[in-house]
């Protein structure tokens, strides 16, 4: 068994508060911001906008809706709505990896 990951396009997986995912839309291009880059700052566009998480602790998922559990540390997942983001370029100095964590700074008005 062996993980296949396309190195020629990241995402980024948001989740938004439900107060506001509802100024997102797709298209949108915002700026993005790793934790282990401080300085980098690399533009993305808004993919896809979720339409709703479910209860679940399990492995399984439910109706298509994100998998997650009730609480992750001091957030409150239920609350909140997933966001796929897609990087536009990486430079090449910048080698990103699965799972780190990133921050959206700005949605640049289209």
């Amino acid at each position: 068994m062996f993980a296949l990951i396309d190195t020629s396009s990241y995402l980024i997986y948001v989740f938004f508060l439900e107060d506001e995912v509802g100024n997102v839309k797709i298209g949108d291009n915002v700026i993005v911001a790793f934790m282990g880059y401080p300085d980098l700052q690399l533009g993305a566009e808004v993919q896809s906008i979720g339409w709703g998480i479910v209860r679940i602790s399990g492995s399984q998922g439910n109706n298509l809706f994100a998998n997650v559990r009730l609480t992750f540390e001091w957030i409150r997942l239920i609350q909140k709505n997933l966001v796929r983001i897609k990087i536009k370029t990486v430079p090449e100095k910048v080698k990103l990896r699965v799972g780190p964590a990133a921050s959206i700074l700005d949605k640049i008005s289209n």
